[in-house]
Formats: C-alpha cells, structure tokens, sequence
C-alpha cells in the first residue's frame, strides 16, 4: 500500500491532500485540509512574503508533517506557484520550511501548473475528443489550457489571480471595485484572444475554490451528457453573471452571514466568479462545469503515474541487466571491472543531472553499456571498443528496441578513443535528439571507466563537488591512484567538450 502527500503552496491558501494507493492504483483520501495563509498578500505590493506571512506558512507545514508522519505517508510532492515565483525571499522560507519540517517544496512554472490541473481534470471528465478548454483562478494568476482530443495544445498564464486583483485594484466600495474589475477584465480579453484563439469548444471546465463556492451557490446538479462524470456540477453563465453582481451589491460581511463564506473566501470571490464568467464569454460557451478538483488532485495522479513507470521502469531494469550480464559472460566480461565501472557512472549521472538533463530510461542505457563497454575484448585487444559496438547492436537484449540497442552500441564505442563524430556510420545513423544522448552519456562512461583504469576497484565510490568553473571528483579509494590521475588528465577532453566544464579529480 503506498501513501501519497500531495501540497499545494498557493497564493491565497495552502493545501495538503493525503491519499492511499492500493494494487487498482485508485487514490482514496485520507485527509485533505486547506490552510489560508494568503502569501500573496504583501507579495503583489512589495515583491516579498514577509516574516509573519512565512511564520504562518511554516506553522502550516508543521501541521502537515504532522498529518504526513501520522498516516505514515511514503512518498511527498510540494510545489508552490505564482506567490512563490514572485517573491524574493522565497528562498529564505523554502529552506526554512525543509529544515525545519524535511519538506522540499518545488516551485513550478505556470506550464508546469497548468499540466498538473490538466491531469487532475482529466479524471474528473472526458476530454478525450473535440476541443475543450480549462480555466483555473488562482490567488495570484490564472492557469487557461485549450486542449484537443485530450492533448494540450495552448497554455497561458495570465496575472489576473484573484488576491492580485484585490490588491491591484482597489475601490472606493463594493460597486465602485465592481465596476473597475469588470473594465479592467474586459481589458485583457484582446491578450487572451491573441494568445489563446477563440475557436469553439465543446466545453469549458472551471477548477479553484471560487468556482466550487459558486457552484455551492448557484450550480446545478451534473446534466446528462457523455463528458460528464460522477460529482461534477454545471453553472450556466448566465447564472453566474445573476449572482456575480447579487455578491458585488452586498459588503464583505454581508457575504459572509448571508451565504455562509470564509473571510478568505468571501473577497476573492468577486475578482475570482468575474474572471471565469469573462474567459467563459470569450471561448463562447453558455456554462462551465466544475469538476471540485484542482492542483493538488493533479499532484497526486502525476504522482502515482510516476510510481507506476517508476515501478515499470525498474522491472524493466532487472530484466535488462539480467540479459545484459548473460550477453557479456558469453564473451567473457571482466565482471567486477564491468560493474564497478556502471556503479560509478550511475553516480555520476545521477550527481550531474542539472548538467545532463536525461531521465531515468537514459539512465537504464547508460548502466547497459557500462557494463558490455568492453565486450570487444573477445575478438581482440586493438581497436576493441569498434568490437565492442558491433557485439552489442547484433545482439538481443531483453527490454530494447533496435534504437536503443543502437544508442547503447554507440555509448559502449565511445568509451575510449575518439570522440563521437558524423564521420562514424553508427553515429551518423542516429538522429539529433539521439547523438546528444549519446554523447553525454558517452562522456559520463569515459569519466567512470577511467577511475577503474587498472581494474583493480581501488575506487569504492565517487562524489562530485561543484565549484564555479569545475567539477570536482572526490573518490573514496584503497590505495594509491597514479595510474587513474594519471588517466584522468587525458581522458577528460570529452566531458569537458560536452558538458562545458572543467573536471578534476580532488586533491587528497
């Protein structure tokens, strides 16, 4: 069984969604609690969150640890948004935050935002066919996805969030804020035509706490209709146009002891329902449907999509490396030579991934490779890496397809000697994307397979330790390493040429 903690650091609040994953891969809640913080509050008016803001983030977060370590929870994303993008001493809370709590929070982008709550609607309804669209208000931006056929096809953020509208367009009333919100609103719809088209669309669904409170207030019930799943509401727009102005014509407080409103709630309401009627009337649609699921329900089914190729990937992994040493003992594969040299190019890779930038199934290429680099050695001393690539490209190796046997052969061919280059046949049959696969990982087995230059595994381990120009390797080690500095020293040029940065090894 695994548990999953999914936190939203958003502008007007903050939300922690604990949910179970059984063998069905359904998620089941646990506990869902929301904490209105407001950071954006001082943010869109002085650039910063401000100690007593982050004083009551953290304690927040405090909460939410203690929600997480109650329910045992095994895997934890945090992402914060448009507040923390802006916000200068976001850093200084950050680090606050995982020191105190152990939480790491992620600060995404609004296209990183916009994928997490096209995932989470996708759950909630069929957009699978025909053009449809999403509109998600947030405190502080507002997320706009076109989509076809299930795939996104136009994203935008715009800064029209509901607490920026609050603090940007102050009234001298209730009507007189109306009135300035509508116009202001009414403004921007020449930006969100140009950058978002106005092409019909089958539907427009609404997610953020606004709209779930105006479906509180004016929704219906689900209407009968193949897109539509269970606990999914409808507001026509002109409905919610008639209670737009009924919220505008009454005070704050008067929002609240009438119809039941948070305080949070009850001032972001307006600059929020008016956003969505707006973005509603420009795609022309006649109502919105309000799925009640929003950024953290994205967090969580990105999270369990990413378990489950995590899961695939590692079956996958087992398998490969199974039939990746059978393949190099038939051609008597100096083993522990072999493993030591994948273990420490794994390290590698996963120390300089800001560097690469490669994902988990390079990774899985790169252990193959390392390990039959020099399967070559079968056929004959000279030129043994030539041998190596064709051992492996005429080979069946469970798992890969022939483009990636072929990148494997081509990494495993670089491992010494020349760099890669067009001029090779195996090289230049790759693609574009493919040959910069090739060679960074190239340049990551050449690194490693040089701190095992006399295969004796005098290098136990590797980390690496960035300097402004360089990279560092400091090596945990069993006795003297001439031979490896010395290795070093020649056998860098192609890390250096690809990454474009010194490496070293530390000085003891």
């Amino acid at each position: 069984m695994t548990r999953v903690a999914a936190i939203d650091v958003g502008t007007n609040a903050m939300r922690c969604l604990l949910v179970e994953v059984g063998e069905d891969h359904e998620p089941r809640v646990l506990e869902n609690v929301r904490t209105p913080v407001r950071l954006g509050s001082h943010v869109f008016l002085t650039g910063q969150i401000g100690r007593a803001t982050g004083d009551r983030a953290l304690e927040a977060f405090h909460v939410f640890r203690e929600m997480i370590d109650r329910h045992e929870v095994t895997h934890i994303r945090a992402v914060a948004t448009s507040a923390f993008r802006e916000a200068s001493d976001a850093g200084v809370l950050r680090d606050r935050i995982r020191d105190e709590t152990g939480i790491e929070i992620r600060v995404i982008s609004g296209s990183e935002e916009a994928h997490l709550i096209r995932r989470a609607i996708g759950s909630a309804l069929d957009i699978s066919r025909g053009r449809t669209g999403a509109v998600d208000v947030g405190g502080g931006s507002v997320e706009v996805l076109v989509m076809k056929d299930g795939d996104v096809v136009r994203a935008e953020s715009f800064d029209m969030g509901a607490v920026r509208l609050l603090e940007a367009l102050p009234g001298d009333g209730e009507t007189d804020f109306f009135t300035l919100l509508t116009e202001y609103v009414d403004a921007i719809r020449a930006r969100v035509i140009t950058a978002m088209g106005q092409e019909p669309l089958s539907f427009l669904a609404a997610t953020g706490g606004s709209i779930v409170t105006l479906a509180d207030l004016a929704g219906d019930e689900a209407l009968e209709s193949p897109v539509l799943r269970e606990g999914v509401r409808v507001i026509p727009l002109a409905r919610l146009s008639k209670w737009i102005r009924k919220l505008a014509a009454i005070s704050f407080h008067e929002r609240i002891e009438q119809f039941g409103l948070r305080e949070d709630r009850a001032d972001v309401i307006l600059p929020a329902g008016v956003v969505y009627l707006k973005i509603g009337e420009i795609f022309g649609v006649d109502r919105v449907y309000v799925p009640s699921v929003g950024l953290k329900e994205g967090l969580v089914l990105d999270t369990i999509d990413d378990l489950a190729r995590r899961g695939a990937l590692e079956e996958l992994r087992r398998e490969l490396r199974a039939s990746v040493l059978g393949l190099g003992r038939r051609y008597d594969l100096d083993e522990p030579h072999a493993l030591r040299v994948a273990d420490l190019a794994l390290s590698l890779f996963d120390q300089t991934r800001d560097l690469h930038g490669l994902g988990e199934a390079e990774r899985t290429l790169l252990e193959a490779a390392a390990i039959l680099h020099d399967v070559g050695l079968y056929i004959s001393m000279s030129k043994h890496h030539k041998h190596s690539y064709y051992l492996i490209s005429e080979s069946d190796l469970v798992g890969l397809d022939r483009r990636e046997r072929a990148i494997v052969a081509t990494v495993g061919r670089y491992h010494r000697k020349a760099h890669p280059t067009t001029k090779h046949e195996g090289f230049a049959a790759l693609s574009s994307k493919d040959r910069a696969v090739v060679e960074r990982l190239s340049a990551i087995l050449r690194a490693a397979d040089v701190l095992d230059r006399e295969h004796r595994q005098k290098v136990r381990a590797v980390k690496v330790r960035r300097g402004d120009d360089q990279i560092l390797l400091e090596l945990e080690a069993d006795g003297d390493l001439l031979l490896e500095k010395w290795a070093a020293r020649r056998k860098v040029s192609l890390f250096e040429s690809v990454f474009r940065v010194k490496l070293a090894l530390a000085e003891e």
